[in-house]
């Protein structure tokens, strides 16, 4: 992988639980700063249902140097952009990068 195919520099967010009154933590909270890294987005292609209509989901996928602390409850942030990631996939085996498959919604 070289330097100058990370061209996209991104935030990757997590998500922050937040504690209730009683003492639980709940699921709903809000995703806070987790990195600033480089990276490479493709997109492919765009979901539609049986009727043809444009369900706006996008599956993308992003590149980014290899780590061990992004899995499904992490999103990527570029610009006004927001990714969720499904899965963080190392294709090779030798922990130089990760493919995040991710899908992009068209709000």
């Amino acid at each position: 992988m070289s330097a100058g195919e990370l061209r996209h520099k991104v935030e990757l967010q997590t998500l922050s639980y937040a504690a209730t009154t009683n003492g639980d933590y709940s699921k709903v909270g809000s995703y806070s700063e987790l990195d600033t890294v480089w990276a490479s987005i493709k997109y492919s292609d765009g979901k539609e249902d049986e009727t043809g209509r444009d369900l706006s989901k996008q599956n993308v996928k992003i590149k980014v140097r290899y780590r061990t602390d992004l899995d499904n409850i992490n999103r990527v942030l570029f610009g006004s952009r927001v990714f969720d990631i499904e899965s963080a996939i190392d294709p090779t085996g030798r922990r130089q990068y990760l493919i995040l498959n991710s899908t992009y919604r068209a709000n």
